[in-house]
């Protein structure tokens, strides 16, 4: 798997078993939790959803930003969902992309 370097040199790792790892040790610790901070973790992911959903109702241009990368990563079917993503999202005329695409999604409806 490639890593990526941003724009501050920090490495970026775009790695299964760095994800598995980290959600390991997710599982761990909610596991330790007493029942009322299960009860808080719980509340306090309704609430990250719901604030979520409503950034995502005020910023329309994410909502289609997002249907079209699902579009074009169930198009392409990449091995490497992770290593698409990377590119994708990194690509150079990525703006001029979207618009062209959403342009075309605009004229078809």
């Amino acid at each position: 798997m490639k890593n990526s370097v941003t724009d501050k040199g920090e490495h970026i790792i775009f790695e299964r078993e760095h994800d598995k790892n980290k959600f390991e040790k997710k599982k761990v610790f909610l596991f330790d939790l007493s029942e009322e901070q299960k009860v808080q973790v719980e509340n306090f992911k309704i609430r990250k959803i719901m604030q979520n959903e409503m950034y995502l109702k005020k910023n329309k241009v994410l909502k289609y930003i997002i249907h079209i990368f699902l579009c074009d990563i169930l198009k392409e079917k990449p091995d490497d969902v992770y290593e698409y993503a990377a590119n994708y999202f990194t690509q150079p005329n990525l703006k001029q992309s979207i618009l062209q695409k959403l342009k075309s999604m605009l004229t078809k409806s």
